[in-house]
């Protein structure tokens, strides 16, 4: 969800302001917590390992949510260019309107 929204195209300015707000309370909260719930499955796979062998399933599956929160910082410069895109865009069209009056 949050890859499929950070890489939206807003349509208007209303929904690009809508987008950085989204994109600054992910940076602020949500990969904060991400990093702890990370960090605590690691220490939980450590402890489980020392008990139980883990399976290729157990690996494959855990091993995605690895990947994908390493995938973030590229996600996160589509997002910037995306948004530095549109506000020169719309920008240009205000420009348009004021300069057509």
């Amino acid at each position: 969800m949050i890859s499929d929204r950070a890489l939206s195209t807003p349509n208007n300015t209303a929904e690009l302001i809508v987008l950085k707000n989204f994109i600054k309370m992910i940076l602020e909260v949500t990969l904060k917590n991400l990093e702890d719930k990370l960090r605590e499955i690691i220490e939980h796979i450590l402890i489980l390992s020392n008990y139980h062998c883990i399976t290729d399933y157990e690996i494959y599956t855990n091993n995605i949510t690895f990947q994908w929160y390493h995938k973030i910082p590229h996600i996160l410069e589509e997002n910037e260019s995306i948004v530095g895109y549109k506000t020169l865009e719309f920008q240009q069209a205000l420009r348009g309107v004021l300069d057509s009056k």
